[in-house]
Order: C-alpha cells, then structure tokens, then sequence
C-alpha cells in the first residue's frame, strides 16, 4: 500500500455496470503515480491535497493502473461506536449482521455434522449441537 498527496484529479466518463452508473476519475499523485478509480456517485471520493493510502490492483485494457482506495481499517476488522472491533468485508465496510449470523449458523450445522460423523454426538443430537455452537458463536 502506497501514502501520497492527491495533485490533480480528472472526471474520466462513467459507464453502466452491475451496480448501476459508475463514474470515472483519473487520480494523479505527488509520488507521480497515475491511475483510474470509479465510484458510484458523480463527484471524486477525495479532493487535491489530500494525502491517502492507495493501492494499485492492476492495469486495464488500455494500460491504466486500477486504483483502490482502502478504508483506514481494512485489515478485516473495523472499531465500532463501542470500541470493540466488528468484521468487515473486503473494502472495509462493515458487514451485515445477517451476513454474519449467516455464516456462524452454517458453521455451526458443519461442525455438528462432523462430530456425528466422528461418533463423537448421535445423529439425533445434530441439530441440538448446532444451535449450542451457534448460540456460542453470535454471543
């Protein structure tokens, strides 16, 4: 990951994606790295003389570097309003609770299951096991 000042940022066109319209800007920094970000609104995530982290992900069609601009957390883990940390998805935003509980459910099924394969637990208790973990899991 890379920190500079941002000195010249250029609006680059937009395009319709998945996501809806994505906007283009050339970012240009005082490190001398040039490259092309898209956002989803009309107007660039950061202004002339902000310095930011950055990272370049690759290079497009037309030999362009692809930049990201990480979140200050993003190392999968965010502070919430409490102070504890919460996870985050890949660009550092928080994860949905539901995306969570999701998961710990679907683990704790998983481990149960292989308990019971183990012999560990009968097959009647699977269920039972698994929401024990799961309740564990989502304290």
């Amino acid at each position: 990951m890379a920190k500079s000042k941002i000195t010249k940022v250029t609006g680059n066109g937009s395009w319709q994606g998945s996501q809806g319209t994505m906007y283009s800007f050339e970012y240009q920094f005082e490190d001398g790295t040039v490259g092309i970000a898209d956002h989803k609104t009309s107007s660039a995530k950061y202004n002339i003389d902000e310095i930011v982290d950055y990272n370049i992900k690759k290079q497009d069609k037309m030999g362009n570097n692809k930049i990201n601009f990480p979140s200050p957390n993003s190392n999968g883990y965010t502070p919430n309003i409490n102070g504890q940390k919460m996870q985050t998805n890949y660009n550092g935003y928080p994860k949905k609770d539901n995306d969570i509980k999701e998961k710990n459910r679907s683990f704790a099924l998983s481990y149960a299951k292989d308990l019971a394969v183990a012999d560990k637990i009968s097959v009647d208790n699977i269920l039972k096991k698994a929401d024990e973990y799961n309740n564990w899991l989502n304290t």
